[in-house]
């Protein structure tokens, strides 16, 4: 309402606003608002249980369900008596579900793990592209049996992806035998491409493809494309969900393309599955390296020792040397430090002029034998090079937790050593 009012020659206006409706929609809102949180808090919860009941599940089937192929086993083997040739056929049928029923477990666990955030990566530098030729050979007898040829573009360099790398050979595992089972003509290609900030793995094949009304479901969990009726495999529909999953926990990204090819055969458009792995810089990497061992030392109460190896006049040398003659020198040293390096958990890693080390559960004492390995086998290969002269190494050394409680301070502390 307004009202306009005249007081002694002055002019007043009133402007009233009736606020019940906007203070009524306010206490609605926030009503609903309540409500909503309320509800996402449940669904939360029964999420978590539904996790947690699968995961137990999972696990208390897992002791049985060994025992039982270990029991046919014994008899498959003969190892109680002889059985008869459809004994065996029974026995054998019985032990192959067992073994589908494991895979299946094992992929409930693996999305009950994922979801509630508690895998843990394992990472270090992998060639991508040895590991992908090697992989491949496990699929051959498969090919041949569909009569499917095998294109790998990969380059024949060493690619370095900083990854889990039974993780990624779960991804490859699952996208290839995928395209297994839905290709029976044609081909199947694997590629590798590096690029400035990634690098991008391809798996595609020329199968009958993934229909455009599925291709936005194709990652979600329990889903399944391109079953045909009839004997054969059939998966959980969790594959998928499980690699999306863990390149996600690689900071990559996982796509499809369905048709995956310009030019196929009535009928086929086969499927293009792309993920790409980041690049890390080699001072990212060894960060996560030190920080990954102090952690470990930290959690078994004991010590892990830095040792940096660097070459003097570093700049001057590389105005001496080639680039090519340069990278050959470093790359051979890094090659001994690996090779003198003789337990497992023991790190060695190159940035231009230093060489780090990390050693795992290793103390001043056993630090200091195998510095002075690292600096015969060195010493050795500049000497056979004629480079003694030429390239001077100094060593460094600090011990955590003895020395310093930070990355920061025990990279300092080894550098000034």
């Amino acid at each position: 309402t307004m009202e306009m009012r005249f007081k002694d020659q002055q002019m007043f206006l009133s402007i009233y606003r009736d606020i019940t409706e906007r203070k009524k929609a306010e206490r609605e809102l926030r009503v609903n608002e309540e409500a909503l949180k309320k509800a996402n808090e449940e669904l939360q919860k029964l999420s978590q249980v539904k996790s947690d009941f699968i995961s137990t599940v999972s696990h208390e089937l897992r002791t049985p369900l060994a025992i039982t192929k270990e029991g046919i086993s014994l008899i498959l083997d003969k190892i109680p008596g002889e059985i008869n040739e459809k004994q065996e056929k029974i026995l054998s049928t019985a032990r192959s579900n067992i073994d589908r029923l494991a895979r299946i477990i094992d992929e409930l666990l693996d999305v009950s793990k994922i979801e509630a955030g508690k895998v843990e990566l394992k990472r270090g530098l992998v060639d991508i592209a040895g590991l992908i030729r090697q992989l491949t050979f496990s699929f051959g007898l498969s090919l041949k049996k569909k009569n499917l040829e095998l294109k790998v573009n990969v380059p024949e360099k060493q690619i370095d992806a900083f990854v889990d790398s039974d993780k990624i050979v779960q991804v490859f595992t699952n996208l290839i035998g995928n395209a297994l089972k839905f290709t029976d003509k044609g081909y199947i290609e694997i590629s590798l491409q590096e690029k400035e900030k990634e690098i991008e793995c391809v798996v595609a094949d020329t199968g009958l493809g993934i229909a455009e009304e599925d291709l936005p479901k194709v990652f979600s969990k329990f889903e399944q494309f391109g079953r045909l009726p009839g004997p054969g495999a059939k998966g959980t529909g969790l594959g998928l969900a499980i690699i999306k999953g863990i390149i996600e926990l690689h900071g990559g990204k996982i796509w499809v393309e369905s048709p995956a090819w310009p030019s196929l055969p009535a009928g086929r458009q086969g499927t293009k599955f792309s993920f790409n792995l980041p690049k890390y810089t080699t001072e990212e990497i060894f960060k996560e390296y030190l920080n990954n061992g102090m952690r470990e030392a930290m959690d078994k109460k004991t010590c892990m020792t830095l040792i940096v190896i660097s070459i003097t006049e570093f700049n001057k040398l590389k105005q001496k040397f080639s680039d090519e003659k340069m990278g050959a020198i470093l790359r051979s040293m890094e090659g001994i430090i690996k090779d003198t390096l003789r337990r497992k958990g023991d790190v060695a890693l190159r940035d231009s002029g230093e060489m780090v080390v990390i050693l795992a559960d290793c103390g001043k004492e056993a630090a200091s034998s195998v510095e002075n390995r690292l600096k015969e086998a060195l010493d050795k290969y500049l000497t056979n090079e004629k480079l003694s002269q030429e390239i001077k190494l100094r060593f460094g050394c600090a011990v955590y937790p003895d020395e310093d409680k930070n990355d920061e301070e025990l990279i300092e502390k080894a550098k000034k050593a």
